[in-house]
């Protein structure tokens, strides 16, 4: 029983033993860390820049719309204005109009804030696949020279940088930038 005893002793610390080294062994695996800057990055981009060409025109063409319309509004309430106070129009004509050009302000201030949330939409769909391309290269990179992590300094999340690589050059050589 003694022998049973010591056998179960001397394999518990085996495996004790083999335990530990392979907590060493992965701790003292060197961690590469790498970061950039994606803001910095993304404004360098051509893409980017193609992109913001291409909402600035949307903007544009959605401003017209919403400036015609408003155009068109002014000079209908003007001549509202006008025959209500001339007084030649009965009570009951002026109040309908009235109601009808609240509904078109109302209309108007529909379009400012539909072409607000169109003007968002078609930024994301620009710079979807601008932020994709980026993020292949960053991974690509991240698996190619094998970091652990790779950190957005644009975003504030690096605390400290003592033992973090800028891979922004690996990441442009990556786009073709």
């Amino acid at each position: 029983m003694i022998t049973f005893m010591k056998n179960i002793k001397m394999t518990y610390t085996k495996y004790t033993l083999v335990a530990l080294f392979l907590c060493f062994f992965f701790l003292g695996q060197a961690q590469k860390f790498g970061h950039i800057n994606s803001q910095e990055l993304l404004v360098n981009m051509q893409e980017i820049k193609t992109a913001d060409e291409q909402l600035l025109a949307y903007q544009k063409q959605l401003e017209d719309e919403f400036v015609t319309k408003g155009q068109a509004f002014e000079e209908e309430y003007k001549a509202f204005v006008e025959r209500a106070n001339s007084g030649d129009f009965p009570q009951i004509q002026l109040q309908k109009e009235q109601e009808a050009l609240a509904v078109k302000q109302q209309n108007l201030q529909n379009l400012q804030s539909q072409s607000q949330q169109k003007i968002l939409q078609k930024r994301e769909e620009l710079y979807a696949p601008v932020l994709k391309l980026v993020e292949d290269a960053v991974q690509a990179v991240g698996k190619e020279q094998e970091y652990t992590m790779i950190f957005d300094s644009s975003l504030g999340v690096m605390l400290h940088g003592d033992e973090s690589k800028d891979v922004s050059a690996l990441v442009k050589a990556k786009l073709s930038m």
